[in-house]
C-alpha cells in the first residue's frame, strides 16, 4: 500500500511506502519525473514548487492570457494534457465592461467558469421555475443589486414553454436577454455580466 500527502498547488509532503517501490502518480494525473522534481502532463511539466507549468501554453491564449497558470482551483479544476480552455473567458467576467457576455455550451461549463473567475462569490436564489411577480421579485433583484464590495450572481436556468424564454425575462429593450437559460454576475465594483449557455 502507498500513502501520500500533498500540499495544495501539489508538491509532496510525505511519502509511505510498505514495498521498495516507487510511486510515481501525482497530483491530478500527473507522472513524477524524480530527476528534475517536476511532474509531467504529455504536453509540458509542472513545477508544484510554484504551482505553475515551466512552459507556455501549447494552446496559446486560449487558454487564458496566463501561460503558465495550471488551474484557477486545483481540486475542482484538473487538466491532465495541460489543454484545458475554458479559462480563456475568466479575463472577460473579471474585467470586461458592463453587460460583457460570455457563452459556454452546458450548465457545467458555466459553473466551472463562475467558480475560476469567482472563487467564493454569493449566490442568490433566481426567479424560479415561476414567473415571480410584485414583492417576492422585488426582494430577489433588491438581494442581487446590493452594493456592499461583494460578487453575487443569480442562476436563470427554466424556461417557459408558453414563451419559450426564461421564466421573468420579457425582453422589453429587445437585447435578446432572456432567450438563453444564464448566469447574471454582478461583480464587487457593481458592474454586471452575464454566463449565456448555448447548448
Amino acid at each position: 500500500v502507498w500513502e501520500a500527502g500533498y500540499q495544495v498547488w501539489g508538491n509532496l509532503t510525505h511519502e509511505k511506502e510498505t514495498r521498495p517501490v516507487q510511486q510515481n502518480l501525482r497530483f491530478q494525473g500527473q507522472y513524477l519525473d524524480r530527476e528534475t522534481g517536476l511532474h509531467y502532463n504529455l504536453y509540458r511539466f509542472y513545477d508544484p514548487d510554484i504551482g505553475k507549468f515551466i512552459s507556455g501554453d501549447p494552446i496559446s491564449i486560449r487558454g487564458g492570457i496566463n501561460l503558465y497558470q495550471y488551474a484557477p482551483n486545483p481540486i475542482s479544476w484538473i487538466d491532465p494534457l495541460g489543454l484545458k480552455p475554458c479559462a480563456r473567458d475568466i479575463d472577460g467576467l473579471r474585467t470586461g465592461p458592463n453587460k460583457t457576455v460570455v457563452r459556454v455550451k452546458t450548465k457545467k461549463d458555466a459553473q466551472e467558469l463562475l467558480d475560476a473567475a469567482f472563487p467564493g462569490a454569493q449566490k442568490v436564489k433566481g426567479i424560479g421555475s415561476q414567473d415571480a411577480i410584485g414583492v417576492r421579485k422585488k426582494n430577489k433583484m433588491d438581494q442581487f443589486k446590493r452594493n456592499d464590495g461583494k460578487v453575487r450572481y443569480r442562476k436563470d436556468y427554466p424556461i417557459d414553454s408558453k414563451t419559450g424564454r426564461v421564466y421573468g425575462h420579457d425582453d422589453p429593450k429587445g437585447n435578446g436577454h432572456g432567450s438563453l437559460p444564464h448566469i447574471n454576475i454582478k461583480r464587487a465594483d457593481g458592474t454586471l455580466v452575464r454566463i449565456d449557455i448555448t447548448g
